[in-house]
């Protein structure tokens, strides 16, 4: 009966400092959505935070993803002007994987949630036979459960944040083996269209379903605690862009995550590694929002001249090297904003 009674205690609160934010919450989503649109001067770049989050080896928790986030908000809507709450739903980077039935465990080096492959050996009949999975099955289904009972929780009043959507690339990689994805794009390379064709169906599936879940589902998943208009829709993680050609980024990644930009209303990219290659291709993605580098995995100077005149710039330190480089949130900002080009959108 305590722990009911703190929760709601907690979202009182919340719902509180909601109602009393100065500037409103509203006046924040106008300035967002502005900040948003390419076209629009970019005014001053905007700040990101995000509420604190359970470890990763408890993220499925309603409870323990709840008590961080009633903890901070108030604090965060007062501090930060341009805050917005977004409740996490993300539960690591194979929720997708777990969904075509890959066995999930805890890293032994790594306290997070990890999958094997589904295909244990290199099989392209099999990668031939790979079909969407049921939208809430595996892991997926859990954060289809943590956005419905914020929902719940807050009557709608707070937003959802979108879940972690590994790119098509990604999760067929995940699904079949790494080695074997990499393997089939040369020697079986329909397969591996079948393959990232099913991940990209299973991802646009997904994001329709817990996005019915609730009154607005937001993004994007990396880096936390970004505000984005839910009618710009998805976003992924292209993060095996780092390990092909650009010419296979072309053929294999590419036209998927151009179809998921089309059906869901627009796209956000992260990428932890370096994809530099891949810029120009990128940057050719019809509804793309916004691309979250890690900085100095690349160079930001050539990131921000391809993009900034594309969508907005999240860039964040990666590490070890990014805080050993910029030990202080001031001489981060001072680098970004040094060598972000005049007229970007940037947010910090």
């Amino acid at each position: 009966m305590a722990v009911e009674l703190d929760i709601e205690r907690g979202r009182d609160a919340v719902l509180s400092a909601i109602a009393g934010a100065d500037p409103s919450i509203e006046e924040r989503k106008t300035l967002w959505r502005r900040f948003w649109d390419i076209s629009e001067p970019p005014g001053e770049p905007l700040t990101h935070a995000s509420a604190g989050d359970a470890p990763p080896c408890e993220q499925y928790i309603f409870e323990r993803r709840l008590e961080p986030f009633l903890r901070d908000v108030p604090k965060l809507l007062r501090d930060v002007p341009h805050y917005i709450p977004v409740f996490p739903t993300l539960i690591g980077a194979h929720q997708q994987a777990s969904a075509f039935g890959c066995e999930t465990f805890i890293h032994p080096d790594e306290p997070s949630i990890w999958s094997r492959p589904l295909l244990q050996e290199y099989d392209p009949d099999a990668a031939m036979a790979l079909e969407p999975p049921d939208p809430a099955s595996g892991l997926q289904g859990v954060s289809i459960e943590l956005a419905r009972r914020a929902e719940e929780l807050f009557e709608g009043q707070v937003a959802v944040r979108i879940p972690d959507m590994q790119g098509p690339l990604d999760v067929a990689g995940q699904v079949c083996g790494p080695a074997n994805l990499l393997r089939m794009l040369v020697e079986h390379p329909h397969a591996a269209h079948h393959a990232v064709n099913v991940a990209t169906q299973a991802l646009i599936d997904f994001y329709r379903a817990i996005k019915s879940e609730v009154t607005e589902l937001a993004g994007p998943h990396c880096p936390g605690g970004i505000w984005c208009p839910p009618e710009l829709g998805n976003a992924v993680s292209e993060d095996y862009a780092p390990l092909v050609s650009r010419e296979m980024y072309e053929e294999f990644s590419v036209p998927y995550i151009q179809r998921i930009a089309d059906e869901t209303g627009g796209l956000f990219i992260h990428c932890c590694g370096t994809f530099e290659h891949t810029y120009e291709s990128m940057a050719g993605i019809a509804g793309l929002t916004g691309v979250n580098p890690a900085i100095p995995v690349v160079e930001y100077p050539p990131f921000a001249r391809t993009f900034a005149d594309v969508c907005v710039l999240v860039p964040t330190k990666s590490a070890p090297d990014g805080p050993r480089r910029w030990p202080t949130e001031e001489s981060w900002r001072e680098y970004i904003t040094a060598n972000t080009p005049a007229g970007a959108h940037l947010v910090v």
